[in-house]
């Protein structure tokens, strides 16, 4: 991560230098501002974290953009639609329960609109992070860094319109992933995944099958509930998975035989795949 050059000593004054013995001074000309690095003004820098020249406070430094995204990999994409000029405002959590918490992290997040926002060593505070746009439109925001939860606020002003990458391997928790109007497939679900607790929940305007499930899924209570856009059949249920509760229900183009019940799952058949076109293969009881 490129960062702010910051500059910590500087010699002021005309820098004279005095030898042990009385003899002519010897001085040394004060750097420039452009020699220390302030080299912009104060509108080049607006909104960036600015260092002033000593000499001159006219003069300043600031963090240069970073353009060459491709240096970093950003396993979190989605677009949004933004319907007026304002917040966008999602979560990146480190989990209360997530093995993360406390230690040193960074997240950088690309909001699409040529702003990044960059987090580490625990600076990011508990919460939603709003990315803020000054036009309607649509953009895509990348996420990278240790974060183990992702969610978003719903608001009339915004929604995300499709999910392009979810597969970070420290993902552990999605909530709140979509609204009716988010259109598109459900792209490969991450890799370790425990809570699927309605992440795609009322989704009607999702197409396409239902991924598979990571083996290390535990909860997928209303996961993809009201997704009534998704066709084909249901994935193998991992065997670890505790709560299945409303899980497909309302998914009323799924279809075919139901996959085996998990042994410690105590969802019944209705209440995992009640209003779909799924039937019973017999493992599950009624």
């Amino acid at each position: 991560m490129r960062k702010l050059l910051m500059i910590t000593s500087a010699i002021l004054g005309l820098g004279c230098l005095y030898p042990t013995t009385i003899s002519a001074q010897t001085c040394t000309a004060a750097p420039s501002c452009a020699d220390m690095g302030y080299t912009k003004t104060v509108s080049d820098c607006s909104g960036k974290t600015t260092l002033k020249c000593p000499f001159d406070l006219t003069k300043v430094s600031c963090e240069e953009a970073i353009t060459d995204m491709s240096i970093y990999s950003y396993p979190v994409v989605f677009k949004v639609h933004i319907k007026n000029p304002g917040p966008f405002r999602f979560g990146v959590y480190i989990s209360e329960t997530g093995i993360y918490r406390g230690d040193p992290f960074d997240v950088l997040i690309d909001c699409g609109n040529g702003k990044l926002l960059y987090y580490e060593n625990d600076s990011m505070p508990y919460g939603e992070y709003p990315c803020v746009y000054d036009k309607a439109g649509d953009y895509i925001i990348r996420i990278s860094g240790v974060f183990n939860m992702i969610d978003h606020s719903e608001d009339e002003n915004y929604y995300i319109k499709e999910l392009i990458k979810l597969n970070h391997p420290m993902l552990y928790y999605l909530a709140d992933m979509c609204s009716e109007e988010t259109t598109g497939s459900i792209p490969e679900l991450p890799p370790n995944l425990k809570s699927g607790e309605r992440a795609f929940q009322s989704c009607s305007g999702l197409t396409g099958s239902v991924p598979a499930l990571p083996d290390t899924l535990t909860s997928g209570d209303e996961m993809f509930r009201g997704c009534s856009g998704l066709t084909g059949g249901v994935p193998s249920l991992p065997d670890g998975l505790i709560d299945a509760g409303g899980m497909f229900q309302n998914c009323s183009k799924l279809k075919g035989k139901s996959p085996n019940k998990p042994s410690n799952l105590n969802t019944t058949f209705f209440s995992a795949f009640g209003g779909t076109q799924i039937t019973n293969n017999g493992t599950w009881s009624d």
